[in-house]
């Protein structure tokens, strides 16, 4: 009995001791998918905030724990990613030893905490807006901005630092929790409304006509399309669906499900930040929503900046050129509010 503690506490020991312990964990596991004949060739990517040096040593522990000698060998190769979130390091190994592709991890996690070296991505959040009504989508441009709402949209100007509303469009909507996008290139408009599509121009003066369209389904607040959807997002040739069913479901390029996501919410942006592609998702806080940036790497969302809250629901997500805009219903005052979202890189 003796023995068998000592063992064990050896093993706990010496289990993950450092990234390269981590590393020749992970080949013993990859060696177990291997079949007898089969040689790994290995290449590295670095998706972390660590330099050259502590790359080629996690990867030379790697290839040195996989190394064996066979005869008529059959090179398999594998992609070795470094990743890293608030929490600590994530080896994985991707490769295809025969029809089936094979993703295996192990997590590393410094005691007592990662080193401060990069922290995390920080979520800016400013207030654009706020109104009695509904706010379905934001746009400002310098001294002018366009606000859509349930009733159509409003053009407002910078004046004395207040905005001043300068006309309104009529492009009502009486769906439960409506959806709407404005889409904006130089002096065109597009409003996307459910069953509604509105095409005109904001400058000089704000016009436009409406008919019937199809990019929201006609009397809901999903996107048109063989399975409804309430919003997707593109990243590193994978597109995530947030699907009626409350899961996120994730595609690959040929558009093949390749697993689900449980604990996001309904509305997703993909987001092109200083540290990279990165996806935005809502999920539930204490008091209210919250927006969190994510990396997917091989299907496996890797939380990538602290959750920004929100003092309500988010009602919609959109990604802009400076980050996203989310409109927000705020419990405490009854009123809709727009909020500009950036990234703080840490550096």
């Amino acid at each position: 009995m003796a023995r068998g503690f000592l063992l064990f506490f050896l093993a706990v020991f010496l289990h993950a001791e450092t990234l390269e312990d981590a590393a020749r964990e992970l080949a013993k596991n990859v060696l177990g998918r291997l079949a007898p004949n089969q040689t790994a060739h290995v290449t590295a990517r670095n998706l972390s905030s660590l330099g050259r040096a502590d790359v080629s040593r996690v990867q030379s522990s790697f290839e040195q724990a996989i190394r064996r000698r066979v005869r008529n060998p059959i090179t398999v190769e594998i992609t070795l990613t470094i990743s890293e979130n608030v929490k600590g390091y994530l080896l994985i190994a991707d490769f295809k030893p025969g029809d089936d592709r094979i993703v295996e991890m192990q997590p590393y996690r410094p005691d007592p905490a990662p080193p401060p070296s990069r922290p995390a991505l920080t979520i800016g959040k400013r207030l654009l807006w706020e109104q009695t009504a509904p706010i379905l989508d934001v746009a400002v441009f310098e001294d002018q901005m366009l606000v859509l709402d349930t009733t159509g949209v409003t053009r407002y100007e910078r004046r004395d630092r207040k905005w001043a509303a300068e006309e309104t469009a009529s492009a009502s909507s009486n769906v439960r929790d409506p959806r709407g996008r404005m889409e904006i290139a130089e002096e065109s408009l597009t409003v996307q409304l459910p069953g509604t599509t509105c095409q005109g121009s904001w400058k000089p003066s704000l016009a436009f006509r409406c008919e019937s369209g199809t990019v929201f389904t006609a009397g809901r607040n999903t996107f048109a399309a063989l399975v409804p959807f309430f919003s997707d997002a593109q990243t590193g040739g994978v597109r995530l669906v947030a699907e009626t069913d409350g899961r996120t479901h994730i595609y690959d390029g040929a558009q093949t499900a390749s697993g689900t996501i449980d604990d996001w919410g309904s509305d997703l942006a993909a987001l092109s930040t200083c540290a990279g592609p990165r996806v935005a998702a809502t999920g539930i806080g204490e008091s209210g929503d919250t927006v969190t940036l994510f990396d997917l790497i091989h299907a496996v969302p890797i939380r990538v900046s602290d959750p920004a809250d929100f003092p309500g629901p988010v009602t919609a997500l959109w990604p802009s050129k400076s980050g996203a805009l989310a409109a927000v219903r705020n419990l405490a005052t009854g009123k809709y509010e727009a909020y500009g979202l950036t990234v703080d890189c840490g550096r």
